[in-house]
């Protein structure tokens, strides 16, 4: 009887396979990643300063996996030279990060009352589904929610919210809220 070995995927490779596919359908962002558990990281060339400022405010510089760190490098159009200065609301931040995104289905700006600035990033009513060794899953896949992926990626997005769009029309419920 032959055995097999049993692998898991680090914590750290499956956040870079998390990140790659926040950002795989934006046209302006080429992503690199550098797996080796001595010094694991990850690279966003961004072809838009704006974005690049807005993804340098949203995303950790470096995330820990215990006694692993992952370097998050985003680098604007002119090399690193200079980041550009990020937008300051959430709603212009959003448009920023997200506006180009082939997996968002909508954005839509709230400042009514006490909500000011704020932001709703919808995303397509989509299964992300990448392979990660997952014991849990008959095929080893990682699966989830682009909105799940976004919160866990884009850790200080303040005022914004990710969610997913809806079945029917995506400004439905947000005539009365918020």
């Amino acid at each position: 009887m032959k055995t097999q070995t049993l692998k898991i995927s680090p914590p750290w490779i499956v956040w870079q396979k998390q990140a790659k596919a926040l950002f795989e359908n934006d046209p302006d962002i080429r992503i690199d990643a550098a797996t080796a558990a001595a010094d694991p990281e990850i690279t966003l060339y961004v072809a838009k300063p704006a974005k690049a400022a807005a993804l340098a405010r949203m995303l950790p510089e470096c995330k820990e996996f215990g006694n692993v760190k992952c370097r998050i490098n985003i680098v604007p159009p002119n090399g690193a030279l200079a980041m550009p200065k990020a937008p300051e609301g959430g709603a212009e931040l959003a448009m920023a990060a997200f506006g180009e995104n082939g997996a968002v289905a909508c954005i839509r700006p709230v400042s009514k009352g006490l909500f000011r600035d704020l932001a709703y990033v919808a995303f397509d009513r989509e299964v992300v589904q990448f392979p990660a060794d997952n014991i849990a899953d008959i095929n080893g896949n990682w699966s989830g929610l682009m909105e799940d992926i976004a919160r866990e990626v884009c850790e200080r997005a303040e005022g914004i919210f990710f969610c997913t769009a809806g079945a029917g029309e995506l400004t439905a419920g947000l005539g009365v809220w918020p």
